[in-house]
């Protein structure tokens, strides 16, 4: 049996990577002096579209003892290969590092780059870096970056670079990530530390896996005359033929999930000394926040907003109706400034400048609603964008924070959440990227404090059409959407984005066969209501014309083009998509033809398909719903929810033909 082209790919890969990795780890590598192999690599099958691979590259994270105390150095070395036009750029280095006002400041103690080419004789040729080619560049009062240009790297180049940076930091190890958006042949990781300071350290395979190897070494270290003696712990990892993580649809951040190595202090074990622990649980965290003046100062803060408040609720009779009508007032009074906090220095502050980040927002949010007698509690969260929460409780993966109230909702109580930041939120209607999987009720214990916050929003756009089918075989069509929950919140947004609610119709109903829009629209924070006319010129064929089977295309079906997939998709919430629609056909035209009636689902109902054109006296009745009830799959179900839209597709790919009555 011939082999399949994946197959080959993959056995080419192997190859190369025994070929390379048989000349290149850290125990051969010699700095600027690459392998004839690497020299003549033209192209890696890992990934034959990369326009660079990284030959080889080595961690050397270090926590060292010296007579002045403890220092971390770290050291990473890389050899690329520049294999298209596009891979030039992996001559632009860039480091940053923590500087001026940062609590620890970070330096690069060491830089070295050098490019190496092959000359038309054959002989290699190297250009190495200059100090008058590195520059810095402070991008905030506590980071600076490092920049530095490697000089003469073309296609066929092979660069080799190594950077040492120091800190009296020795309490917190950056995460190595040992896979990239490049194809890797071999990475390589050791950290090591007196076994006196001891870190959990995890390792994400998600993806691809490590090799996993800890060690300890005997260590002495002379002192004002006494010697000192412990162990060296060496935790290290090891990788090889690592393909590339690429950006793809409905993926929030990459970074969970490159395989790495993260590291979280644990405790300091000094000989002699009682140990200290730097092992947090959730209940220290809730204290260190409560006695931060910062977060725990707003927790009972006052309302600002007392009158106004009572003005706004007046008249309202249930809790949800009081909830929407301060998020009105709080969204006229404050703007968000698109920074994510947990932190307040001043709620007060950003009210009377009208501007504030999401802690500011959200603090004078839920001062508002315990002006109203609505309860609510801090949800501690990571944004989807940023990363998923670390294993272990830490204050430092903590970037923002919603509210959790208590709501009498028909005589029973209910937990709803909200988020002031958003002008469009509305009860468990909140931005995408906050639905975390992972988010903690603060001062809440153990067995209620973790909340799935994924689970509380879904959206639904209902469409009702109208046309009739004119004479001359153009078609005179009214459409009322209703667009509802999350699909109104991002509907708010992108309305927001132009200049006018017309110049968004037009948009919206933009059609090769689509003219003369016009409508109007009413928003509010659940519900979006969009009243439109237009008119469809349908295909023609002689005396037969065709359309498209919902008129105009609903559904964008087009979602997934790549044959397969590394990483999970996450559609952030159950939606659904409804028609019902009536098309007029008249005297001059009769029903030639319709799309096959379909009706099909994925897994056990998990998305669901169903389509419908029926003859009526004089008219068709048209029936389409798309209901999604998940809206996170694994990688191993990318194929089947690809067929299942290219299903879908091929139904809406059909079309209704009409023929006209002589």
């Amino acid at each position: 049996m011939k082999p399949s082209p994946r197959l080959i790919l993959i056995i080419a890969a192997m190859i190369m990577a025994q070929m390379l990795s048989a000349q290149t780890d850290k125990s051969s590598f010699k700095f600027g002096k690459p392998t004839q192999e690497e020299l003549q690599l033209t192209s890696c099958a890992l990934d034959p579209d990369a326009d660079q691979v990284i030959l080889f590259e080595y961690y050397d994270h270090a926590i060292e003892t010296s007579n002045s105390g403890l220092l971390q150095k770290r050291t990473i070395t890389r050899r690329v290969k520049v294999l298209k036009e596009s891979g030039v750029s992996a001559g632009d280095l860039s480091f940053e590092i923590a500087h001026g006002k940062a609590k620890y400041v970070e330096n690069i103690s060491k830089l070295d780059a050098v490019a190496i080419n092959v000359a038309d004789n054959g002989k290699t040729v190297s250009s190495s870096l200059k100090n008058n080619m590195i520059f810095k560049e402070d991008v905030s009062s506590t980071r600076q970056l490092v920049k530095a240009s490697v000089p003469d790297v073309k296609v066929g180049t092979i660069i080799d670079y190594k950077v040492t940076i120091t800190s009296d930091n020795v309490t917190s190890i950056p995460t190595i990530y040992l896979q990239h958006s490049v194809p890797v042949i071999i990475a390589e990781a050791d950290v090591h530390m007196p076994d006196f300071i001891v870190f959990y350290a995890d390792f994400n395979e998600l993806i691809h896996p490590i090799t996993k190897n800890i060690t300890y070494e005997e260590m002495r270290i002379n002192n004002s005359g006494s010697t000192l003696s412990y162990q060296e712990r060496w935790i290290s990892g090891r990788t090889a033929s690592v393909p590339p993580v690429k950006n793809e649809p409905f993926v929030w951040n990459l970074l969970d999930f490159k395989s790495n190595m993260s590291f979280e202090l644990k405790s300091v074990e000094l000989p002699g000394e009682q140990p200290r622990s730097f092992s947090y649980t959730w209940d220290d965290v809730f204290k260190m926040l409560k006695d931060d003046d910062e977060f725990g100062g707003h927790l009972k803060m006052s309302d600002p907003l007392k009158d106004e408040v009572a003005q706004a609720i007046a008249g309202k009779d249930s809790d949800r109706d009081k909830v929407k009508a301060i998020l009105d007032l709080l969204s006229k009074k404050v703007t968000w400034n698109e920074n994510y906090s947990i932190w307040s220095s001043n709620p007060k502050n950003a009210l009377k400048e009208g501007k504030g980040n999401s802690a500011d927002i959200n603090f004078l949010l839920m001062s508002m609603l315990s002006d109203a007698g609505v309860r609510c509690t801090p949800v501690l969260l990571n944004p989807k964008d940023i990363k998923n929460f670390s294993k272990y409780p830490t204050l430092k993966d903590i970037n923002y924070f919603i509210l959790a109230a208590r709501i009498d909702d028909g005589g029973t109580e209910k937990t709803v959440y909200l988020d002031g930041t958003d002008k469009w939120s509305s009860i468990d209607v909140i931005p995408s990227n906050l639905l975390s999987f992972n988010a903690i009720l603060y001062n809440e214990p153990e067995a209620t404090r973790k909340v799935d916050l994924s689970s509380i929003a879904k959206g639904s756009t209902n469409y009702i059409m109208k046309a009739v089918v004119g004479e001359d075989g153009m078609i005179e069509t009214d459409l009322t959407a209703i667009t509802a929950g999350m699909d109104a919140l991002s509907l708010n947004g992108k309305i927001d984005s132009y200049k006018s609610e017309d110049e968004f119709l037009k948009e919206y109903m933009k059609d090769g066969a689509v003219s003369n829009v016009s409508g109007n629209i009413t928003r509010n924070r659940d519900q979006v209501t969009m009243n439109v006319k237009f008119e469809v010129q349908p295909e023609e064929s002689g005396d037969i014309i065709y359309i498209k089977p919902s008129l105009v295309d609903l559904i964008n079906t087009d979602i997934f083009t790549s044959e397969t997939r590394m990483l999970p998709v996450d559609m952030d919430y159950p939606s659904s998509i409804v028609l019902r629609a009536t098309v007029m056909l008249g005297d001059k035209w009769t029903l030639e033809g319709t799309p096959q009636s379909s009706s099909f689902s994925l897994g056990d109902k998990d998305i669901t398909f169903s389509y419908k054109a029926l003859k009526g006296s004089g008219m068709i009745q048209i029936v389409m719903e798309l209901r999604q009830k998940e809206f996170y799959f694994t990688a191993d179900r990318y194929e089947t929810l690809r067929n299942f839209f290219n299903e879908t597709h091929n139904v809406l790919e059909g079309r209704i033909a009409l023929r006209k009555v002589s």
